[in-house]
């Protein structure tokens, strides 16, 4: 004779209640004791209000607090610090012309300033050859166009404030 009896049943009864209780599980459904039954409904009624609870504690979590977020986005042209009214502060004619583009006199003569969103793609923009010609003054890519000497010192002025100076190694 195997270790668990003859046959489904009597292996069932052997691994869920040993010999000396009655069947549980039979072919037709539940035992005649009925407490299976009842443990259903207990089940369902618990995860139901578990279910509820998480759903009335997850909707006033939303209530409790503001909205969340790094804050307001900033206008790279106007600050801090403000380039635009640094630029205007030396008598140059500047346009916005984009929401990251500022426009000094008219093309092809007047300088284009091209504002990344950090220095560190400013740079790689530079690099990969996507800004030839700009020279990086921070998050700003500066065209030069044929803007006279005097002009570009006054836009690249403007531009470096804020910008640290980078170290030399060893130094």
């Amino acid at each position: 004779m195997p270790a668990f009896g003859t046959g489904p049943v009597s292996a069932a009864t052997t691994l869920t209640c040993g010999e000396s209780t009655p069947l549980i599980f039979y072919s037709g459904g539940v035992s005649s004791s009925g407490w299976l039954s009842a443990y259903k409904t207990g089940a369902t009624r618990a995860v139901a209000a578990a279910c509820a609870c998480a759903v009335v504690l997850s909707g006033c979590s939303g209530l409790s607090k503001p909205a969340g977020g790094r804050g307001a986005a900033v206008d790279p042209r106007t600050g801090p610090p403000n380039y635009l009214a640094c630029l205007r502060s030396n008598r140059l004619t500047v346009s916005e012309q984009g929401h990251n583009t500022l426009q000094v006199g008219s093309l092809p003569s007047g300088p284009t300033i091209v504002f990344e969103p950090t220095a560190g793609i400013a740079e790689g923009q530079q690099i990969q050859g996507k800004a030839q010609g700009a020279e990086v003054i921070g998050a700003a890519l500066l065209y030069p166009n044929h803007a006279p000497g005097a002009q570009l010192t006054v836009v690249e002025n403007c531009l470096g404030q804020g910008v640290a100076e980078p170290k030399e190694p060893g130094a």
